[in-house]
């Protein structure tokens, strides 16, 4: 094998590495946004109808589907009228070790989302 071809090879690893690591790092995140966006249209629905039950076990499957690591001692659903008030949270961390071990990343993810219950809507229920 001559050097042009060894360096061709070498870089080409590289390159394979670094790809592979990056969809290994990025796939938590992407997930994380998906779950977001949901937790978003959950607590949405909840400020209009719905109980804090119903709206923990959506979001539990939810997160099933997109494998992200919580359950119910990790997530938070509130709906407090008296506040007038919606409260849905998570807390989870997932860690992330690319090829060989050459490293380790722990993603923290604490999405959040705090809503108004309008006064007219509070007097319904």
């Amino acid at each position: 094998m001559n050097k042009q071809r060894l360096k061709n090879l070498l870089l080409l690893l590289v390159a394979g590495y670094l790809i592979v690591s990056g969809v290994k790092l990025g796939t938590p995140w992407l997930r994380n946004q998906m779950f977001v966006e949901e937790m978003d249209n959950q607590a949405r629905a909840l400020v209009v109808d719905g109980t804090a039950e119903r709206t923990t076990r959506r979001l539990l499957e939810s997160a099933r589907g997109y494998k992200i690591p919580i359950d119910e001692r990790n997530l938070t659903v509130i709906r407090d009228l008296e506040r007038g008030q919606v409260l849905v949270e998570a807390k989870y961390r997932v860690v992330v070790v690319l090829p060989f071990g050459l490293y380790t990343h722990t993603w923290n993810f604490n999405p959040r989302f705090v809503r108004v219950i309008p006064s007219k809507l509070r007097g319904r229920f």
